[in-house]
């Protein structure tokens, strides 16, 4: 696994090289990177990566054809049935374990691609960031959440065109696959609110003592609201399993979160120009930091939630690079890199 580093190293160099270039050379590199990302997605090693063995023996011996199946099917592993639709559809054709992490892994890059195109101002850069942040967490393990939140940043732009049944119909279909994707439905209510840089500052802070004050409060609710609706119970168990306890307002990446944040908030001027999704991206990465601050006493609940709008993440960094001029520009380039190291190397040794 270490050599994705020198791998991702060599490809963000040839990236940022290759951003300098006009929009065809941009877009034919990006396809050939993503078509190396699907089949390294697809031709990885079941036991090296958790969750895959999983996914494959549901598909193997948990997933009837198209002839044979029915919407009651028993199922193994996760509960979604759109997702559980996509194997009944490959196995129609075939009982290949690769040609199904195939599918999976196509369906997602190529959502991943349009994503790309549509919102990022450096689509090349933010592939390196994503890669490096989300993408081997996702892709190849998380292969539910990794499709259902490649289809969550589609539905974006109908945030920001204020379309809201199109957006609904975007997170429902990405329910199906992941039902995490529901969590995200307000953030098209808080776009709707013209947030100021105070405002955000106070949401924080506000976050930040609720969760210290309420913290006996906000495990014993949630608890009671994951049993009696039969969701994400085993995230939020009293008896502080593995899975349910958290590290509370220690965590570290409330810390980094809120920081990015308030940079993103006190360069709004000349960022708001650089991108017409400024403001989403911006309600949206709040969204993410107040779920990870209030929930921080449930270590996975919290973790899940946020990370679906913590990808915005990787679309707003770049845009910092035009935040400076000539020579100082390598400032970003070398800033942006640093971070694509930091969190490969967190993400392999995790």
């Amino acid at each position: 696994m270490t050599i994705y580093l020198p791998l991702l190293t060599i490809c963000y160099i040839l990236c940022v090289i290759i951003s300098g270039y006009g929009r065809r050379k941009q877009q034919e590199f990006l396809i050939c990177l993503l078509l190396l990302t699907t089949l390294a997605i697809t031709f990885r090693d079941p036991m090296t990566w958790s969750d895959t063995q999983g996914y494959l023996n549901s598909f193997q011996y948990h997933t009837k054809d198209l002839f044979t199946f029915t919407l009651h099917d028993p199922m193994a592993s996760y509960s979604e049935r759109g997702f559980y639709l996509i194997g009944v559809v490959v196995k129609t054709f075939t009982e290949n374990q690769r040609c199904y992490l195939l599918v999976v892994a196509a369906l997602s890059m190529y959502l991943l691609y349009k994503d790309l195109r549509r919102y990022a101002v450096y689509p090349l850069i933010v592939l390196c960031l994503y890669l490096a942040r989300f993408g081997f967490g996702r892709h190849f393990v998380q292969m539910r959440a990794g499709l259902a939140i490649t289809i969550v940043v589609w539905g974006l732009r109908y945030i920001t065109r204020r379309q809201p049944w199109r957006y609904l119909a975007v997170i429902i279909c990405a329910s199906l696959i992941h039902t995490s994707a529901l969590i995200v439905l307000p953030t098209y209510l808080l776009n709707g609110i013209p947030l100021k840089k105070g405002h955000v500052v106070i949401i924080l802070l506000g976050a930040l003592l609720f969760a210290a004050t309420c913290r006996t409060s906000i495990r014993t609710n949630v608890s009671l609201w994951a049993v009696e609706t039969e969701m994400a119970s085993s995230y939020t168990s009293e008896r502080q399993t593995v899975k349910s306890q958290g590290q509370g307002l220690y965590n570290p990446m409330i810390l980094y979160q809120s920081a990015l944040l308030l940079l993103l908030t006190f360069h709004e001027r000349k960022l708001r120009e650089t991108t017409p999704h400024y403001i989403t991206f911006r309600n949206g990465y709040l969204y993410s930091t107040v779920w990870l601050i209030v929930l921080s006493s449930f270590q996975i609940l919290a973790g899940r939630g946020s990370t679906i709008t913590a990808t915005y993440e990787c679309f707003f960094l770049p845009l910092f690079i035009h935040l400076f001029r000539g020579r100082d520009r390598l400032i970003p380039y070398i800033a942006l890199y640093l971070y694509i190291i930091i969190w490969l190397t967190i993400n392999i040794h995790k």
